[in-house]
């Protein structure tokens, strides 16, 4: 696969800081789909431009963060299914 065709990352097992967001969004990467709403959030894809807009749970680093600076960055959310042992599963 042409690298220069890849638009968007997810981190794998949702291992990312707000260096690395940072870092995806300088080399002109245009998506995510690393960050979590857990619960019954629903939320529609947004940019990073005014940081993280999930409820933050496991994500505490890159909440509210002014080091982050991905501007022009979406993010595409995953939500979560749950079960009666918890959550289950993220999908996008």
């Amino acid at each position: 696969m042409n690298r220069g065709k890849i638009k968007g990352v997810r981190f794998p097992f949702l291992n990312y800081s707000v260096e690395a967001m940072n870092m995806i969004a300088d080399m002109g990467f245009t998506y995510d789909s690393s960050l979590a709403a857990v619960g019954t959030e629903k939320i529609w894809p947004y940019t990073l431009d005014h940081g993280a807009v999930t409820d933050c749970l496991g994500q505490l680093s890159i909440c509210n963060n002014p080091k982050l600076k991905a501007k022009g960055l979406w993010e595409i959310p995953l939500t979560s299914l749950t079960g009666k042992f918890g959550i289950i599963m993220y999908e996008q």
